[in-house]
Formats: structure tokens, C-alpha cells, sequence
């Protein structure tokens, strides 16, 4: 059987930031971080996300980026719209024990880099 990234939201429910357990972003995540185990599968989400309008599909797309830091060893911490640092932008963080290192993962709709390449900074 296969799902698409639509038919999770179908299931989920309207991703807001709404604080709680039983919110439908926190079970979109619940899923993804259950679910989306394999490279592939993130890799298929996030095309869909991408070639999809939306404010549903663009808050999918940053939990999304999100869980791929587990694919390369790190840690991974889920945001919203407004984490403790105070950045609006800021949706994740990926953090690894071993390298003491923390990169953040950041979000804008009107300001994308035109190479397509990401944008990182040092923290």
C-alpha cells in the first residue's frame, strides 16, 4: 500500500501551532517520527510538499527536514513558529553529542536562496 503526503493531512487533521498532545501537528509528527524510517520515504514526502501550495504543506515540509537529521546520526528536536531563541524562523534543531555541534533549522517563504542550495550558520 502507499500513502501520500496528502492523504497523512487527510488523516491528521489541520496542522496549526496549537500547544498539546493531541494536536494534529503533534500527531503528523508522531507519525513521520514513527513512520518515515526510510530515506525514500522522506525524500517522496518532501517532493510532494514541495510541489504542493499551502500553508498545510509548507508546515509539513519543516517537521519533514526535521526528522531527516536522524538519517545522518544527529539528534533532532521539533520547534514552532516560536522556539525559545526567539526566532521566528527557527522550526528545528539538529544536535549531535559527539561534535558538540547544534544547527538550527530555519524557514522563510519570501527570502529563498535563488542557487537553491540551503543556508546554514554556525550556532
Amino acid at each position: 500500500m502507499s500513502i501520500t503526503l496528502d492523504d497523512v493531512l487527510s488523516m491528521v487533521g489541520r496542522l496549526d501551532d496549537t500547544p498539546g498532545f493531541d494536536t494534529p501537528r503533534e500527531r503528523f509528527r508522531r507519525f513521520i517520527s514513527a513512520h518515515v524510517t526510510d530515506v525514500r520515504l522522506a525524500r517522496a514526502f518532501i517532493e510532494q510538499g514541495q510541489r504542493s501550495l499551502g500553508e498545510q504543506h509548507h508546515r509539513a515540509l519543516k517537521d519533514l527536514v526535521t526528522i531527516l537529521g536522524r538519517f545522518l546520526g544527529l539528534e533532532t528536536a521539533f520547534g514552532s513558529a516560536t522556539m525559545a531563541t526567539g526566532d521566528t524562523r527557527a522550526v528545528s534543531i539538529w544536535f549531535s553529542k559527539c561534535a558538540r555541534t547544534r544547527r538550527r533549522a530555519r524557514t522563510s517563504r519570501a527570502c529563498r536562496d535563488p542557487s537553491g542550495h540551503w543556508r546554514h550558520r554556525r550556532s
